[in-house]
C-alpha cells in the first residue's frame, strides 16, 4: 500500500523516482497545471518564482521546490535541467 504522505525531497532527488501517471487526473485538472506552468515561464527567468511540484511515483507522493525553466507536452523542466513528467505532477503552487 503507498503511503499518502507528502515528503519534501531536494531537487538532486528527482532523478531516484519512479513516476507514475496519476490517477483519476482529469484533463481540466492537467489543464490548470499547464496554464500555472505557462503563467510561470511568461515572466523572466530572474524574476520567476520557486514553485512546489507535488508528484506521483511507485513510492508515493513527493513535493519539490524549485524554478519552472520550460515545458513541453509531455515534460516541465526545473532549474538544474531536471525533467518532471506532466502525468505524474498532482498539483503545482
Amino acid at each position: 500500500m503507498m503511503s499518502t504522505a507528502i515528503i519534501d525531497i531536494d531537487l538532486n532527488q528527482l532523478t531516484k523516482l519512479k513516476y507514475t501517471a496519476s490517477y483519476g487526473q482529469e484533463n481540466e485538472k492537467r489543464n490548470n497545471i499547464r496554464q500555472k506552468l505557462q503563467a510561470a515561464l511568461a515572466k523572466p527567468a530572474r524574476g520567476r518564482q520557486k514553485m512546489s511540484f507535488i508528484v506521483e511515483t511507485k513510492r508515493g507522493f513527493f513535493r519539490v521546490e524549485s524554478q519552472p525553466m520550460g515545458l513541453t507536452e509531455r515534460f516541465a523542466s526545473v532549474k538544474g535541467g531536471y525533467l518532471i513528467p506532466l502525468e505524474s505532477i498532482l498539483k503545482v503552487i
